[in-house]
C-alpha cells in the first residue's frame, strides 16, 4: 500500500510548501490544469477514422475553431508522412489582448488514438524525422507508437495558438541522434503539457523546451543517450512568456538500462535540466516539484558525465525548489543545484539519495554534489534546506540562509573513511571493485532489463541504506512510493485534480466512458 504525503514528508513545513506547488497547478480553474478530455466532453466530440499518417495529418490540418474531434487511427504497423500540421489560422480566432498570446482560447479540440483493433505506429520523414503540430489549441494523443520521429508543438503569429497538451501511454522509440539531432518531445509555445504512462526507448533527448506547465508523471525512460531527460530551456522572450512562471513537476519517472550509443556526440545527460542564457528577465523565474523518481544515468566510462536536478548558472532567474524522495545515481558533479539568480526563495532539498553511477568519466569528479547558487554579487533573504539526503559533498557559503542537517555522507571514494564507504551505508550487490583512478565501480544492476518495474525494483534493491529506507536519512522505500494521481496523496495532501482549463480540465486518470461516435473515413 502506497505511503501518504504524512509518511513521505513528516515536515509539516514540507507539506505545506509541497501543497502550495500543488495548488499552483490544480487549486483553480486555468489552462494550465489541462490533464487531457474527460468522458463526459468527449461524448460531444465526433469520430472520424485515418487510415494512414497523411489521412492523420490532413485530418489535424482541417481542423476548425469549433471542431471537436476524436482521430481514430485505423492501420496497422508503420504508415509515413513528411508533412507538418497548420492548425488554426489567426484569422479565425477571436482577438483578445487580455489573454497573453492575443486571442481567446478556441473550443478546437482533438484526441488522436488508434482505432479499436488497430496497432498504428507514425514515421515522420519531414527534416529529421520531426512532426511539427502548429497552433493547435487541445490536443490529447494517447497509445500511439511514433517511431524514429519528433513531436514538435508550437505557434507562430500566423497559427499563434499556445496547445494545451496530454499525452497518455505513448511509445516513442528510435528516436536516436544518429538520425539527427532529435528532441523526442519539443515544446516551444506550449501552455500545458501534461504527460504521463509514456515509454521512450533508444532516444536521445525526451521532453525539451519552455511550456507554462509541465508535468511529467509516471513516464519511462530507456535507453537514453546524449541528452536530457527534462530539458527546460527557450524562455528568450519578448512575448507571451515574459509573465510567466514556469512550473515544472516530475513524479514517478524512472531511467534505466542507459544507452552507449554516439560516445562522441560531446552531449551528456541531465534527468531534469534548466537552462537558458537567454531568459534573463524575461520571465519570474521556475517552480520545481521533483518528487519519486528513480534514474541510473550511467553512459559508461569515458563518455560525458551525467547529472541529476541542474539549474544553470548562467540565467537570472528565481528558483523556487522542493525536492524529495528521489533515487538518484549519476556521474559527473551535480546530484543537485537549485540554482536560484535572486537568492530570494526557500530551497529545500531533503530526503534524497544520490550515488555514483556503476561507471563513470574518469575525468570526472567522483563525487556527486548538492549546492545552492545563485548570481554573483547577490545577496538575497532566501533559504536552502538540505536535510536527511545521502550524498558525497554537501557545500556551504553559496547562498544566504543555509541550513544543512541529518545528511549522510556515503563516498564513492577508494580512500573514504570507514562509515561512510558504499560498502558501509548500502547494500549493494557484492561487486564493488575500482578502477584505474581510484574511483569505485560496480556491475550495473539495471543493465540490459527492459521492463522498468524490474529496473527500479534492481536499483533501488542495489541503493537500499544498511539502515533502513528513510531511517536514518534518504527516502522511503520506492516499493511504497505513490504513483497515478500525484495531486491527492492522502492527509496532508488534498490538491484539487484541475478544473475546467479554458474547457477542457479534469481530474487525473478519470476512466473512459461511452463515447458518441460517428464515423466517418479521412482516406
Amino acid at each position: 500500500m502506497a505511503l501518504d504525503i504524512t509518511a513521505l514528508l513528516p515536515d509539516p513545513a514540507h507539506r505545506t510548501k509541497r501543497q502550495a506547488m500543488v495548488d499552483d497547478h490544480f487549486g483553480s480553474v486555468h489552462e494550465g490544469n489541462f490533464t487531457g478530455f474527460t468522458p463526459a466532453e468527449e461524448a460531444s466530440f465526433t469520430t472520424v477514422q485515418a487510415t494512414s499518417a497523411t489521412a492523420l495529418v490532413a485530418a489535424l490540418s482541417g481542423l476548425g475553431p469549433a471542431d471537436k474531434t476524436i482521430i481514430e487511427c485505423a492501420w496497422n504497423g508503420a504508415s509515413s508522412d513528411g508533412g507538418r500540421v497548420f492548425g488554426l489560422n489567426a484569422s479565425s480566432l477571436s482577438a483578445n489582448a487580455g489573454v497573453d498570446w492575443g486571442y481567446t482560447r478556441p473550443a478546437c479540440s482533438v484526441i488522436i488514438r488508434p482505432a479499436a483493433g488497430f496497432s498504428p505506429t507514425f514515421v515522420s520523414t519531414y527534416s529529421d524525422g520531426v512532426l511539427e503540430l502548429v497552433g493547435l489549441s487541445k490536443i490529447q494523443i494517447e497509445n500511439m507508437v511514433f517511431d524514429a520521429t519528433s513531436l514538435k508543438f508550437s505557434a507562430t503569429p500566423t497559427y499563434p495558438a499556445y496547445a494545451m497538451i496530454a499525452l497518455k501511454n505513448n511509445s516513442f522509440t528510435n528516436n536516436d541522434i544518429s538520425a539527427g539531432n532529435k528532441f523526442t518531445v519539443t515544446m516551444s509555445n506550449v501552455r500545458t503539457m501534461h504527460a504521463t504512462g509514456n515509454q521512450f526507448r533508444n532516444c536521445s533527448a525526451a521532453f525539451v523546451g519552455s511550456p507554462n506547465y509541465l508535468r511529467s508523471w509516471d513516464n519511462r525512460f530507456e535507453a537514453m543517450s546524449n541528452n536530457d531527460v527534462h530539458g527546460i530551456r527557450g524562455y528568450d522572450g519578448p512575448g507571451a512568456k515574459a509573465g510567466w512562471t514556469a512550473h515544472i513537476w516530475v513524479a514517478g519517472n524512472i531511467a534505466y538500462n542507459m544507452s552507449a550509443a554516439n560516445p562522441a556526440s560531446g552531449l551528456h545527460c541531465d534527468f531534469l535540466q534548466i537552462s537558458s542564457i537567454y531568459e534573463t528577465g524575461q520571465h519570474w523565474g521556475y517552480k520545481v516539484l521533483a518528487e519519486f523518481n528513480v534514474a541510473h544515468l550511467d553512459r559508461g566510462g569515458g563518455m560525458a558525465g551525467t547529472q541529476g536536478f541542474f539549474g544553470d548558472d548562467g540565467s537570472g532567474y528565481a528558483g523556487d525548489w522542493l525536492i524529495h524522495n528521489n533515487l538518484i545515481l549519476l556521474s559527473a558533479y551535480w546530484a543537485c543545484m537549485p540554482w536560484d539568480a535572486t537568492d530570494n526563495q526557500a530551497k529545500v532539498v531533503t530526503k534524497n539519495m544520490f550515488l555514483r553511477a556503476a561507471t563513470a568519466n574518469a575525468t570526472q569528479d567522483a563525487y556527486p554534489r548538492i549546492e545552492g547558487l545563485r548570481s554573483v554579487g547577490v545577496t538575497g533573504t532566501g533559504t536552502l534546506e538540505v536535510s536527511r539526503n545521502y550524498g558525497a559533498l554537501f557545500t556551504t557559503g553559496k547562498v544566504s540562509g543555509e541550513q544543512f542537517s541529518g545528511n549522510v555522507v556515503v563516498s564513492p571514494r577508494t580512500n573514504a573513511a570507514v562509515g561512510t564507504r558504499y560498502v558501509d551505508v548500502i547494500t549493494g550487490n557484492g561487486s564493488f571493485t575500482t578502477d584505474a583512478n581510484g574511483y569505485l565501480t560496480y556491475t550495473s544492476p539495471d543493465a540490459g532489463l527492459t521492463d522498468a518495474a524490474q529496473a527500479k525494483a534492481a536499483i533501488a534493491g542495489f541503493a537500499q541504506p544498511l539502515a533502513g529506507w528513510g531511517v536514518t536519512a534518504g527516502p522511503e522505500d520506492p516499493a511504497l512510493w505513490p504513483s497515478g494521481d500525484y495531486a491527492n496523496l492522502g492527509s496532508g495532501g488534498t490538491g484539487g485534480g484541475g478544473g475546467g482549463g479554458g474547457g477542457g480540465g479534469s481530474a487525473p486518470y478519470t476512466l473512459p466512458g461511452p463515447t458518441l461516435t460517428i464515423n466517418v473515413q479521412v482516406v
